[in-house]
């Protein structure tokens, strides 16, 4: 299985994944973006398994782990699974990568090299029993399955060694290889173990990952297995590949370093993918800066155009107003002029836009005009040429969006204070 990347958003749905995801699934691009983490792993395995480690990743914690996972095509794997957070613009961090690294090789020869030690065991065990007995015939017997089973577990070692798709591999104390796989021979570009057997290795970074690592986990240098730690390799054609290694020394009773053994992966792949979302990551947040500075240019823009229209209002139209009431008008004539004047003032005061949040009709900003002006509903339905049945709606439905129905405010005075 190659490596397999996901993308998962804050409301736990899938936005993207590569071609090796779709496969593993076994369903088209189309099926499987767009649903729930939920309903791709079941709802326990989403909240007891999948759900902690996403909403730590959103926290801004980077999760590693380690388990079986089920894929429709592939099967129960064996993975390292990395939850990687990073931003896309804005505060706090909107998506999680989550990575799986198929590790079910190495897994199935830990299982063998175990089985193998327990068979070690046994054997040692029926021989100093024989030893001390003299061999019986009960002990002989039990000696034939001890090495029966030692023997298939050696075979099996050995067809998983050559066969495995994990690099695998032992180095003398004095930095020599003793013994690799083809396949850890493919990952440092030669085309058979040969060509590697005896050779010096560069082991100078894997000895100070050992003891980084072993110093980190307050370990003696050495002991057991040390997971997820990586570096790059020199390939035979100069190029370079990224490797993660698990590696442990091997000593005998006397604490005399025998040889170091382990297994290599490839995940230049895995590497490639993260540098791709990081440089996506980049663009995004770079491209939601560009669109930050527009926008504020473009308010800066609109606050411009209405200081200047309020300004033009103010110098080149109140004047005249100012001109027309004081000839010779009727009653209709100085209302409208009133009207008009109060409305002008209006647009140049804050007061339209404090009630701009309400979405008021045309109609309704007229009534409320003349209201604020102190005008009564009679007075309102004349000047309109409207029923005062038709103005009392108004009202109704005016005290109604600014909630007010259940109050004894004066709708007036209330006006007034928005100003």
């Amino acid at each position: 299985m190659n490596i397999v990347v996901t993308v998962i958003n804050r409301n736990y749905l899938y936005e993207a994944a590569n071609e090796s995801w779709f496969r593993a699934m076994g369903k088209e691009r189309s099926q499987m973006l767009g649903r729930t983490v939920a309903r791709v792993w079941g709802r326990k395995e989403f909240q007891t398994v999948m759900r902690p480690k996403l909403d730590s990743c959103f926290a801004g914690v980077e999760v590693r782990d380690e388990r079986w996972v089920h894929f429709p095509v592939l099967g129960r794997r064996y993975c390292e699974v990395l939850y990687w957070p990073y931003p896309l613009g804005g505060p706090g961090l909107s998506r999680v990568a989550v990575i799986y690294n198929d590790m079910t090789e190495r897994k199935t020869m830990e299982e063998h090299l175990t089985e193998r030690k327990e068979a070690e065991g046994r054997l040692k065990a029926c021989q100093g029993h024989r030893e001390r007995l003299e061999g019986t015939v009960t002990d002989m017997a039990e000696r034939k399955r001890a090495e029966e089973a030692l023997r298939q577990a050696e075979e099996k070692y050995h067809n998983i060694f050559l066969n495995a798709t994990e690099g695998i591999f032992q180095i003398s104390p004095e930095g020599r290889f003793l013994s690799v796989n083809p396949a850890f021979a493919r990952i440092h570009g030669y085309d058979s173990p040969e060509e590697l057997t005896g050779h010096v290795a560069n082991v100078t970074e894997l000895h100070a990952s050992l003891e980084r690592r072993s110093e980190y986990l307050g370990l003696l240098y050495g002991q057991g297995y040390v997971h997820n730690f990586e570096f790059t390799v020199n390939r035979k054609d100069g190029s370079l590949t990224w490797v993660s290694v698990n590696a442990k020394v091997v000593r005998d009773e006397r604490g005399t370093v025998l040889y170091h053994e382990g297994t290599v992966q490839d995940v230049t792949e895995r590497k490639r993918a993260e540098e791709a979302l990081e440089i996506k990551s980049r663009s995004l947040e770079e491209a939601n800066t560009a669109l930050k500075v527009l926008l504020k240019h473009r308010e800066e823009d609109r606050r411009e155009l209405e200081e200047r229209f309020l300004l033009n209002v103010k110098q080149l139209v109140l004047p005249y107003v100012e001109k027309l009431k004081k000839g010779r008008l009727d009653t209709v004539q100085q209302t409208s002029v009133d009207f008009l004047e109060a409305n002008l003032k209006e647009i140049v005061s804050p007061f339209l836009n404090n009630i701009r949040g309400f979405n008021f009709t045309p109609r309704q900003t007229e009534i409320i005009a003349l209201i604020r002006d102190g005008k009564t509903t009679k007075e309102i339905a004349e000047f309109l040429h409207v029923g005062k049945g038709a103005v009392d709606i108004q009202r109704f439905l005016i005290r109604k969006r600014l909630g007010l129905n259940k109050d004894k405010a004066n709708l007036r005075s209330y006006l007034l204070s928005l100003s």
